[in-house]
């Protein structure tokens, strides 16, 4: 039988973590594009959540 890598449960509780803020900000910027809630929301939960949108333009490295 092959082997399994094992990650250690504070990494995955991690990842689970952060794919969780970024499911929340998705769905938050979802609602803001449709007009359902205001841009400060996205804006705060983006600081609160320690999450950057801002990406560098790769072309430019």
């Amino acid at each position: 039988m092959g082997s399994v890598a094992l990650i250690p449960v504070k990494h995955f509780a991690d990842s689970l973590k952060l794919m969780g803020k970024a499911v929340a900000l998705a769905a938050l910027s979802a609602l803001v594009r449709d007009g359902s809630i205001d841009a400060s929301v996205y804006e705060k939960a983006e600081k609160e959540f320690g999450i950057s949108t801002e990406r560098e333009d790769i072309t430019e490295i």
